[in-house]
């Protein structure tokens, strides 16, 4: 992924997602097991705009719903995770992790890594498990 040479704002940090995994989880009224999300832990994400021009060079012809987001979580996040992104409707959506871009100067108190997020039919039958 095409990284500019900018750094982004502490104050930009402002989207709490949740990573996790979808697991099979025995509902309390009629004890019928049904997948739902189980989040391992939270981080706190920086959208981050580029060009349509550096997203087609990026994503090339075939584009889906990519969000891309700076996280300050450097080598914490790694491709096929399970993201919950909030939404204001309901308890949120869930996105995988098809990009990680590493940032080069981890020295650097400003570095972040850049992660792609994408969404499409049936993300719970496409997840894979982490690093496949």
């Amino acid at each position: 992924m095409a990284r500019l040479r900018k750094f982004v704002q502490q104050a930009r940090y402002d989207v709490q997602a949740s990573i996790g995994e979808m697991k099979s989880v025995e509902d309390p009224t009629d004890g019928i097991s049904r997948k739902h999300f189980v989040s391992s832990f939270k981080i706190w994400l920086a959208r981050y705009d580029i060009d349509s021009i550096e997203q087609m060079l990026n994503t090339g012809p075939n584009q889906q719903d990519n969000q891309i987001f700076a996280t300050k979580e450097l080598g914490k996040i790694k491709r096929n995770m399970l993201v919950r992104l909030p939404d204001e409707e309901d308890d949120g959506e869930e996105y995988i992790v098809t990009n990680v871009s590493s940032a080069v100067e981890r020295w650097d108190p400003r570095a972040y890594d850049l992660i792609t997020l994408t969404r499409g039919n049936g993300v719970e039958s496409s997840y894979r498990s982490v690093g496949s």
